[in-house]
């Protein structure tokens, strides 16, 4: 039997398909586009294995040669796997186009069909950058340009200027300490392949960023979640995991958590640190959203409380600024960021020169940069709460304390609530498929806050007649 992330159950593969058979397609082609888009979008991890042909007919209510000549498409095109014994699995590496000889729609991209898309996370860009870039001095660049370009862990000014930003939270840093990197994916890439193997387990919060979900799959991880009660992380679960269970590591977002936008207080995140550091369990760190808090505040996060080879901060300034500009980081112990600068050395051999020019300027300009875009999102959540008020009243949500998304609480079966939008021409984010390790938060979904009202309204408005407000 091929090594797998276990088998996908036939009534929820039905509930991520949503309205697959909407479209003048034979049924079988059209399952076949379904079941190849939730791979492409990393609903479906590397490694799983799919429903059996005849449990997955019943869930449909198609006959079984639908769903027999759909899993051929599929094995034709190098997505899935077949194995005699244990069915098919999803091959995200040997990825291939379903019918493109016949002309057929790509397998990737959006739904075409979508008329509102409430599922894009990532925020327009700042003004502030265009003018960094537009004011790059000339005879600075030309400086690099002569120098050759090759910066393996960074622009030294970068990392002196991201090890300023950590000395000014409280937490000692030297360039030593400073790896530069092409935004915070391929930072959290980075110390998955170098720390974790694929008989590791990792303990990660419930829910917890979809991107880094997709990145721990991909390394084969086993995930240990631990969930939220209210607006707070168990840390008591925390605490059993740990001792019991000894993880490789803990990967976390104490400060402003994507998607719930809530963030530990002072107390609490004592006690967490103090969880890790008496069971000697290494952390992870996501601060990419920390600088969102709404409040004029800053938090320094763990890398305060912890020893520094017992602890890494994986973070970016592209979700402040604008995603076009890849520059993310890793801060951690001398020995940790060599080792990763090597490993990186391998894949890019040096991050864009030009991008680390406009990051210099643009973390000199935090307090700007910051106070533009919480406004924003403070606006954001304002629209999206009168949005619910008016539209759904009976929904339920914990007011974030920072962050690009409203995590909200439906009261209802969320993977039916995303098929019901996506038939209405709408895309969205629900728990299960994107948030959760194991499928779980079946009631939720995410919001994002920077859209307009006249957006938003129209998109959730769609629901009415299928799903009637309690009011």
């Amino acid at each position: 039997m091929p090594p797998s992330e276990g088998r996908v159950e036939p009534a929820r593969l039905a509930r991520m398909l949503g309205d697959w058979p909407s479209n003048d397609r034979g049924l079988a082609r059209a399952l076949a586009l379904g079941i190849s888009q939730l791979i492409t979008d990393s609903h479906l991890a590397d490694g799983a294995l799919l429903p059996s042909q005849r449990k997955l007919a019943e869930a449909l209510g198609v006959s079984r040669s639908t769903v027999t000549e759909a899993y051929e498409a599929l094995v034709a095109a190098d997505v899935v796997e077949s194995f005699q014994r244990s069915g098919c699995r999803v091959r995200r590496k040997g990825f291939g186009a379903i019918g493109a000889d016949q002309g057929a729609a790509p397998v990737l991209g959006p739904d075409a069909l979508a008329s509102y898309d409430i599922a894009r996370g990532a925020l327009p860009g700042l003004p502030t950058v265009a003018d960094a870039i537009a004011g790059i001095d000339r005879r600075r660049l030309m400086g690099h340009v002569a120098a050759g370009g090759f910066f393996p862990a960074g622009l030294p000014e970068l990392r002196d200027a991201v090890a300023a930003y950590y000395a000014n939270l409280g937490t000692p840093t030297t360039r030593e300490n400073i790896l530069i990197t092409g935004g915070a994916q391929q930072a959290t890439w980075l110390v998955a392949q170098l720390l974790i193997g694929p008989v590791d387990e990792v303990v990660v919060e419930d829910p917890t960023s979809r991107r880094t979900l997709d990145v721990l799959r991909r390394a084969g991880t086993r995930l240990l979640p631990v969930p939220f009660a209210g607006s707070a992380l168990r840390l008591d679960l925390l605490e059993q995991l740990v001792r019991r269970r000894r993880p490789r590591l803990v990967y976390c977002q104490p400060v402003v958590h994507d998607p719930t936008g809530l963030t530990m207080d002072a107390r609490s995140l004592r006690t967490f640190a103090r969880i890790l550091d008496v069971h000697h369990t290494f952390c992870v760190e996501d601060a990419s959203s920390a600088e969102l808090l709404f409040a004029d505040e800053r938090r320094p996060g763990l890398a305060a409380l912890l020893p520094p080879d017992q602890h890494l901060t994986v973070s970016t300034l592209s979700k402040l600024t604008w995603g076009g500009l890849r520059v993310g980081w890793i801060r951690g112990s001398v020995p940790v960021i060599e080792r990763l600068t090597e490993l990186k050395r391998s894949i890019d051999l040096t991050s864009s020169v030009l991008d680390q020019l406009v990051a210099v300027d643009l973390l000199q300009r935090l307090p700007e940069l910051r106070a533009l875009r919480t406004a924003d999102l403070r606006g954001g959540y304002e629209i999206a709460r009168r949005v619910l008020m008016r539209v759904r009243p009976d929904w339920r949500w914990t007011e974030p304390s920072g962050g690009t998304g409203l995590w909200v609480d439906t009261g209802a079966d969320a993977g039916a609530i995303g098929n019901a939008l996506r038939s209405g021409g709408v895309r969205a984010l629900t728990g299960f498929e994107h948030f959760s390790p194991f499928g779980g938060l079946g009631t939720y979904l995410s919001l994002p806050l920077w859209y307009s009202e006249e957006h938003l309204e129209p998109a959730l408005r769609a629901l009415d007649r299928i799903l009637p407000a309690q009011r």
